[in-house]
């Protein structure tokens, strides 16, 4: 989760240590054409991300290996869709993510908010414990 740098991999990319380039484009119908953009972290795994270019550009695939105690190094896809506006921001609502040992579509995304107050008490366990 670090090397996704939050919020976006392309902010600050030099000051996060990481590098970045270009790698091939791809037609995937007569007008979709993907470019793969590949972000090396000062540590860790490179992520691929590929890009919609008549989507100004909007991030419609990231995939990154991970490695997993019990059975090692997992690529992992995550694949972002329904883009809508929020404040002037593009947001993914629909997000799938797989990998060779499992696939999850997250929860149907029905409102996006910036900037709000969070309760703190969100974030204590629950029965008082710390």
């Amino acid at each position: 989760m670090r090397n996704s740098m939050l919020p976006t991999a392309f902010l600050n990319l030099q000051e996060q240590g990481a590098t970045g380039g270009l790698g091939a484009q791809r037609k995937r119908s007569t007008t979709a054409t993907r470019m793969l953009v590949i972000l090396k972290p000062k540590t860790g795994a490179p992520v691929r991300r590929y890009v919609r270019r008549r989507n100004r550009f909007l991030p419609v695939r990231v995939i990154v290996k991970i490695n997993l105690p019990q059975i090692g190094e997992v690529e992992q896809t995550t694949d972002l869709s329904d883009f809508r506006d929020v404040d002037g921001v593009k947001v993914p609502l629909a997000i799938i993510a797989s990998s060779a040992i499992q696939r999850s579509r997250h929860p149907a995304i029905t409102k996006v908010e910036h900037n709000t107050k969070v309760d703190e008490a969100l974030f204590s366990k629950p029965g008082g414990q710390d």
